[in-house]
């Protein structure tokens, strides 16, 4: 596993696993670092509930918290295939500082818009969606 963190590192990046002080990722975006986090996981069964594909399921509030707290610019970044075999990225913003409520109400907001982008990905490239768990499974 050395040899993914070495690749994960080579251009300047730091990793940051969990269990890690939360001062640590707030220092990072204090720094005007970039912080990437991988949203492929399903949330645990008290997670922030949302619509995928017209049917609830559970997400983290984890970075829609700190994203809220620091005011930060969150970007979603995908992979699309092309038929020559390259790769397009697609990029699109989380525009979430307008979201009204409470604060529950505000990360919910921001967890569906961060899974209506996603989802708006799959439809386009369907043959490219491959999930490894069921995130339908609570």
């Amino acid at each position: 596993a050395n040899w993914l963190n070495d690749f994960r590192e080579r251009f300047g990046n730091k990793q940051i696993f969990l269990g890690v002080s939360i001062r640590e990722l707030y220092s990072t975006i204090k720094n005007n670092n970039i912080v990437g986090i991988v949203g492929d996981q399903r949330g645990k069964r008290d997670g922030v509930k949302i619509n995928f594909f017209g049917k609830e399921t559970l997400t983290f509030p984890g970075t829609a918290a700190i994203a809220l707290k620091t005011e930060c610019p969150v970007l979603v970044l995908l992979c699309a295939r092309e038929p020559d075999g390259n790769y397009k990225a697609i990029i699109e913003p989380i525009e979430y500082l307008d979201i009204p409520g409470t604060k529950e109400d505000k990360i919910k907001g921001f967890n569906q818009k961060y899974m209506s982008i996603l989802e708006q990905a799959i439809v386009k490239h369907p043959e490219q969606w491959f999930w490894m768990h069921n995130i339908w499974k609570y």
